[in-house]
């Protein structure tokens, strides 16, 4: 009986551990983020839409600062943003997080790993901030559509935002 007291917090700090592997909650998300824009007091590199004018060595830098970005692409985590809280079929409910990457990861694999893995077109419009782009899915698309595999076999980097736009 002893032995299951000692295990159960290691066996539980382990699970906890694990867990925070793949999604970090918010709460725990540190840095500037997209959806900060429309936050009273953006925590944000970028200031205002005029960012469009000027020269930009990575344009992941309007969103957050230098130092979150290069501990992020330490970490190997994308940013998985929205402003609202959308819900697919048979998908849970999607909240700011981490999300950490393989080495090939995809927007499909990002989605997947977010509770999202039943979009395939449509809305929410999806967008990927990237460092030299910014990459959308198509909203209005007749399946099966080659736009649409082509958005979601799209590459995602260590630093990248992968942002739910919100429904007009």
């Amino acid at each position: 009986m002893s032995n299951t007291k000692n295990g159960l917090p290691l066996i539980a700090l382990l699970c906890c551990g694990l867990g925070q592997l793949t999604a970090i909650p918010d709460s725990k998300t540190k840095g500037g983020l997209p959806s900060d824009l429309i936050s009273d007091k953006p925590k944000s590199a970028i200031r205002d839409i005029r960012f469009v004018l000027h020269e930009q060595e990575d344009i992941r830098l309007l969103f957050c600062e230098p130092e979150d970005l290069k501990d992020r692409i330490g970490r190997a985590v994308c940013i998985f943003d929205l402003v609202g809280l959308p819900m697919g079929k048979n998908d849970a409910p999607v909240a700011t997080k981490e999300i950490l990457l393989s080495e090939k990861a995809t927007v499909a694999e990002v989605l997947k790993k977010a509770g999202m893995g039943n979009w395939h077109s449509g809305r929410p419009q999806i967008r990927v901030v990237r460092k030299n782009s910014i990459v959308q899915s198509p909203i209005h698309i007749r399946l099966p559509s080659s736009d649409v595999s082509d958005f979601l076999n799209c590459k995602v980097s260590p630093g990248d935002f992968v942002i739910l736009a919100t429904i007009n």
